[in-house]
């Protein structure tokens, strides 16, 4: 068991914590000033916490959660507030670092000197300021009381309902921590780094359980993971607000494309008409309306760009078509897209010779153990793949002939939505029907 440190070494290695060099916020699990029993105590809150000594603004999404401790170097101000707008989430931690024009820019001013008028200490000792949570915040589950080290002190400037304190010093008009809501996201400002080091977490309990909690407490998704950014931490790149504004869609659009990038793949062989770039171009258009149909609670949304498996020169009807429908999905008609993504599933699957596939009969089940042993009415044998793929056929031939009249009705996108489904059937069909050559080889062999 590590020996207890007496409250005098304790406060004297605390006062040098005020004016710590980044290279005291290592992640070194012994060393009292280090990080690694937070790497620990985030494990055991279920939280994987990475270590990044250089962020990409460019890479960062929605609902991702930055710990940011005693930042040393300038702050990259205008991307942190668009990524907390655009429904980021960062814990701010500093005393004395590079944050104030950060904090300034949400309303919060710092006090460096800490509390004024703070009477409650951890063993009577000026500098470990106690504070006993009130509340029900989340940030206080499991905790009774809290103990800074040599903290700073926040105040907000002027009346703001986004800004909430959240824990404060006595007599409530300085604060130990303030949650600012911006547009989607959360900054939850802390007056204290240190309570993150190793020896503050395992002296103090209720700090272990506040720091776990405030690790926990913004995550959207399991498993839970934030990114932990030290005091030498360097950014680079801009946060993109207008791609961010879609949530996780970008991505999601990404996979579709290259899924259905590795479809055409499998039919490189006849990739030459229609061009293959108008192709993915086509079927990006596709799934981008795909995917936005199923994003609820947004009327409209500006998509010029965020198809990033295209390239930008490509340019296609289809996906024009697309980009603009998306915009205004109810009152939007999707037949011009539909009849390009219909006549385009049916050239592969004539080239595939997907008819002749189904209109084979299927082949006659294996017998029962039991031939007297008849399959009941009341529970009808599955649809094979066969029959899947002969309704799909059969659905996107008939509402290609329909988009081809002269009148064609007007197609909601959910209309299209099933055509595109049966679609993806056709396509992943065709790909697989590579040995089609050689099945009209055996065809012609045997007329000869």
């Amino acid at each position: 068991m590590k020996p207890q440190v007496p409250a005098g070494v304790l406060l004297a290695l605390a006062f040098g914590l005020s004016t710590a060099h980044a290279r005291d916020y290592d992640l070194d699990p012994d060393r009292w000033n280090g990080l690694g029993y937070l790497l620990t105590t985030a494990a055991e809150a279920r939280v994987t916490l990475d270590t990044e000594p250089a962020i990409d603004l460019a890479a960062l999404e929605p609902d991702d959660v930055l710990v940011i401790l005693y930042p040393t170097r300038p702050l990259p101000v205008d991307d942190l507030l668009a990524f907390v707008d655009s429904g980021g989430y960062v814990v701010l931690a500093d005393d004395h670092g590079a944050a104030r024009p950060l904090l300034e820019r949400l309303g919060i001013g710092r006090r460096e000197a800490g509390p004024s008028s703070h009477l409650a200490y951890w063993d009577h000792q000026e500098g470990f300021a106690l504070m006993r949570p009130a509340g029900k915040h989340f940030l206080f589950y499991n905790v009774d009381e809290v103990v800074a080290n040599y903290p700073a002190s926040l105040t907000i400037s002027s009346p703001n309902p986004t800004l909430v304190p959240v824990l404060s010093y006595d007599g409530g008009r300085e604060h130990f921590a303030i949650e600012a809501s911006l547009g989607r996201g959360k900054l939850l400002a802390l007056a204290d780094p240190s309570i993150f080091l190793n020896d503050m977490l395992r002296r103090f309990y209720g700090d272990k359980q506040f720091i776990a909690n405030a690790l926990r407490v913004y995550c959207q998704r399991e498993p839970c993971a934030a990114r932990l950014i030290g005091p030498d931490a360097t950014w680079s790149g801009r946060f993109d607000a207008e791609r961010a504004r879609l949530g996780g869609l970008p991505k999601e659009i990404e996979a579709r494309v290259d899924e259905l990038d590795e479809v055409l793949a499998e039919l490189s062989a006849e990739a030459a008409v229609p061009p293959v770039a108008v192709v993915i171009a086509l079927l990006a258009g596709a799934a981008l309306v795909l995917v936005m149909a199923r994003v609820r609670g947004r009327e409209r949304l500006g998509v010029g760009g965020l198809v990033p498996s295209v390239p930008s020169q490509i340019s296609s009807p289809a996906l024009d078509d697309a980009r603009g429908l998306v915009a205004q999905r109810g009152e939007a008609d999707f037949s011009h897209l539909a009849l390009s993504l219909g006549e385009f599933a049916l050239e592969r699957a004539r080239k595939a010779d997907l008819e002749a596939l189904v209109r084979r009969p299927d082949p006659e089940p294996p017998p029962t153990a039991d031939p007297t042993r008849t399959t009941s009415a009341a529970s009808p044998p599955a649809p094979t793949e066969r029959d899947r793929l002969r309704a799909a056929l059969l659905r996107v031939q008939t509402e290609t002939a329909s988009l081809r009249s002269q009148q064609p009705t007007v197609w909601s996108a959910d209309r299209f939505l099933r055509l595109y489904d049966d679609v993806q059937v056709l396509l992943h069909s065709s790909a697989r029907r590579g040995a089609l050559p050689r099945i009209r080889g055996d065809r012609e062999d045997a007329r000869r």
